[in-house]
């Protein structure tokens, strides 16, 4: 029911609408003590607040829901791994988007020692995406100031892991049919190019396919 109402959810009143639906939800888990579902309808009001990108609230929610896949020692729960990397998923995507790459390279590497988990592939696609995205980004200037001197460092971009993180995507959203796979793709010949690489993204059994694609047309063109 909560799926059906929110594919109709347009505007702020449908949106208000929805929240009350989810608040009743899960006061209703209250009674049942069903953790699995309560993690589950979570994960999903997590999600609506992201597409609002309501911030506040969410870093909040992220709290209550990594709490939620702990043991009471604070260690990770084995038999919740699943629903940890979904919450990782969706906080890795805010971070994205806000670009906090320091809070988001954290988030990123203790998604991927997450091994006691059967994720839906889009999930880890959204994990390898930001992370590609990240590691693009990585390039900086970094100063040191001394009673000698000054110096300038630069850190160059990742490419490299830019692009495996890109093509492994790509890989896992082709797997679940979703169409980002094309966007993704799009990240993957950039950076190849931008890495000097002499290898053709299209070599492989994977992307082959997508060759003469017209969406990905002028960018394999480039």
């Amino acid at each position: 029911m909560l799926d059906f109402i929110e594919k109709a959810a347009e505007d702020d009143e449908a949106y208000r609408c929805m929240e009350k639906f989810y608040s009743m939800t899960l006061e209703s888990f209250q009674s049942t003590n069903n953790e699995r579902l309560w993690l589950k309808t979570n994960t999903k009001l997590a999600k609506l607040w992201l597409d609002q990108k309501d911030y506040s609230r969410l870093t909040d929610k992220f709290r209550e829901l990594h709490k939620a896949c702990q043991r009471e020692d604070g260690t990770d729960d084995p038999s919740k791994g699943t629903y940890a990397l979904e919450v990782y998923a969706l906080e890795i995507e805010m971070y994205s988007r806000m670009r906090n790459n320091k809070r988001l390279k954290a988030l990123y590497q203790r998604a991927l020692k997450v091994r006691s988990a059967v994720p839906h592939p889009k999930v880890m696609g959204t994990i390898r995406e930001c992370g590609g995205k990240m590691h693009m980004s990585e390039g900086e200037k970094r100063y040191s100031e001394t009673w000698l001197d000054k110096t300038t460092d630069y850190v160059p971009e990742n490419w490299k892991e830019a692009q495996s993180d890109f093509f492994e995507s790509f890989r896992l959203y082709d797997e679940a049919g979703s169409l980002l796979r094309i966007q993704v793709l799009k990240y993957l010949v950039l950076t190849t190019m931008l890495m000097g690489s002499n290898i053709n993204p299209f070599d492989s059994q994977e992307t082959k396919p997508y060759r003469d694609d017209y969406r990905i047309a002028a960018m394999t063109q480039l």
